[in-house]
């Protein structure tokens, strides 16, 4: 099951709040039943069945215009569903498999540059201040250094 991404302002963007409550249901329904790359094989009678209200496509797209792109055979591109769960696409095993995914579509877009991640053999960074911290500490004197001490 993909785990999703999801914008809690939402709610609070004009265009949203200006839908019905119905059109909201659809629109969620799209960002849930999309696959990874934001593209949704359009099936209308089992997205009114999953929901429980009858959608039409001319209706879906007269409120959704400007965020799907309609493809050949009969499926969706949510346009800004890439940007929003990657923030482009990568050049990482994700970011190859949707990069995939739009070619069989003939979508195009930017591949966003990677800083890249480093690498965890590295290991932590120690900070300076932890350092300090260990040359402050006394040593712990054993039991012969204690009986020493008392002589």
């Amino acid at each position: 099951m993909p785990k999703r991404l999801t914008d809690n302002t939402k709610w609070r963007d004009p265009w949203f709040a200006d839908l019905e409550p119905r059109q909201k249901l659809f629109y969620l329904y799209l960002l849930d039943a999309c696959d990874h790359a934001g593209v949704w094989k359009c099936n209308f009678r089992l997205a009114s069945f999953e929901i429980g209200q009858q959608y039409e496509e001319s209706e879906c797209l007269g409120f959704l215009s400007g965020r799907v792109e309609v493809l050949p055979n009969g499926y969706w591109y949510l346009t800004k569903f890439i940007s929003y769960q990657y923030g482009g696409v990568n050049n990482d095993a994700v970011g190859r498999s949707v990069q995939k995914v739009l070619n069989q579509f003939n979508i195009e877009i930017k591949v966003a540059p990677t800083k890249g991640l480093s690498s965890p053999y590295l290991g932590a960074k120690v900070k300076d201040k932890d350092k300090d911290k260990e040359k402050a500490k006394p040593a712990k004197k054993s039991r012969l250094d204690i009986e020493l001490d008392k002589l």
